[in-house]
């Protein structure tokens, strides 16, 4: 699997619609908004967080789409998470147990900010479809499992249905307690 064709996949796949593989994510994310809230201020604004997104992240739909989208890296990735891990700890009484896992990506390898948003990106995608089959203005950018939209807020509500009903299907459970709603006052 060579860099650079990764490097094109991730610009031709992502789309902008997720940047946190970008080197100034972050900052593009910050950037975008600030330019749309100046644009559109009539627009609802919701930033919203996975729960225990990483770890949450449902592996064979990540494997099917590693294999779908990039079968280059099938290999190397259906290795790595294509089967139940052990994870080894020194248990209090001084034994050494076990944590097995089989979901989520491991926080720390280097593949796991990649295969955390080609997991999720057919969540939002259809969260785009949403935007783009209503010709309404809006914005719709992630950071990993922290997305942020921009819509009115009939188009906002459609959302929210589909990150609540078909979330789960990626692994994807909003946090409600970490969420904010900025409301424009204008339904």
């Amino acid at each position: 699997m060579r860099n650079n064709a990764l490097k094109e996949f991730n610009a031709q796949h992502f789309n902008n619609l997720q940047v946190c593989l970008s080197s100034r994510g972050t900052e593009s994310t910050a950037l975008a908004f600030r330019a749309a809230i100046e644009l559109f201020p009539q627009l609802d604004k919701l930033f919203f967080d996975g729960d225990n997104g990483f770890n949450m992240c449902n592996r064979g739909q990540g494997l099917w789409q590693v294999l779908d989208k990039f079968p280059a890296a099938f290999s190397l990735v259906n290795m790595i998470y294509g089967r139940s891990a052990s994870a080894f700890v020194l248990a209090r009484d001084g034994y050494i147990d076990s944590i097995t896992s089989s979901e989520g990506v491991q926080q720390g390898d280097v593949l796991s900010m990649w295969l955390y948003s080609l997991t999720i990106h057919p969540l939002v995608l259809k969260i785009q479809s949403i935007i783009d089959d209503s010709n309404s203005t809006g914005l719709n950018i992630w950071y990993a499992d922290d997305g942020n939209i921009m819509l009115s807020f009939d188009i906002m509500c459609r959302v929210l249905q589909i990150l609540i009903s078909e979330g789960p299907t990626y692994g994807y459970f909003i946090k409600f307690e970490k969420c904010r709603y900025l409301a424009t006052g204008k339904v």
